[in-house]
């Protein structure tokens, strides 16, 4: 059903419709298409100012580090979690639905 050719297809495909999009989107804004316009891409989260107008202001501190980090363990626990699910779930096909023949596989 899916191959990597079709993958790579996809890929490639994907990238220059991204491309493109982004030159119109930034033709539509400035009038003109420049490709290196300040906010650059699709998302833009604006730019990061210090709230004081400085330069030398810190985004985030060590306190938001302990965030980050549980963050990270949530994600990875989840997708551990989603992993073990997915295995069990294949065992479960592999040993029942193929069993019941070609009717309850096409109903799947």
């Amino acid at each position: 059903f899916w191959n990597q050719a079709l993958t790579w297809k996809t890929l490639f495909c994907s990238m220059c419709s991204a491309f493109v999009l982004q030159i119109l989107n930034s033709a539509l804004e400035t009038k003109t298409a420049r490709i290196g316009n300040k906010y650059s891409g699709l998302i833009n989260f604006g730019e990061f100012k210090c709230v004081d107008g400085s330069n030398e202001c810190m985004l985030w501190g060590p306190q938001d580090l302990i965030v980050f980090i549980l963050m990270g363990a949530g994600g990875g626990l989840l997708g551990a979690l989603f992993n073990q699910l997915n295995l069990y779930l294949t065992k479960y096909r592999i040993n029942h639905v193929n069993a019941k023949g070609r009717v309850v596989r096409m109903m799947e």
